[in-house]
């Protein structure tokens, strides 16, 4: 992650930096109020282990890949952690 005060994973393409406050610019702004840069990875792991479960073990592989489908898994991923599906782009440094 960070790794330390003034690092970030992420490199914002906006004007207006959205971190979450007090996160020390190593959190995106998100739904949950979490500032520790560690408590969101795990829960970003954990929910993409559910997608992936949801995706390819419970349900029928998928037989053609779209952009679409991209997005609509990423919102399922994240939707609920993160305000998204505006087409942000953002670059994990």
């Amino acid at each position: 992650m960070g790794g330390g005060k003034g690092l970030s994973k992420y490199e914002l393409n906006s004007a207006e930096e959205r971190y979450q406050p007090d996160s020390g610019d190593t959190v995106l702004a998100n739904k949950l109020g979490i500032i520790d840069e560690y408590e969101m990875e795990a829960l970003e792991s954990g929910l993409l282990l559910m997608l992936y479960e949801q995706l390819f073990i419970e349900g029928p592989l998928p037989t053609t890949l779209a952009f679409n489908s991209i997005r609509e898994w990423h919102r399922q991923w994240l939707g609920n952690v993160y305000t998204s599906g505006q087409g942000d782009y953002v670059t994990l440094t």
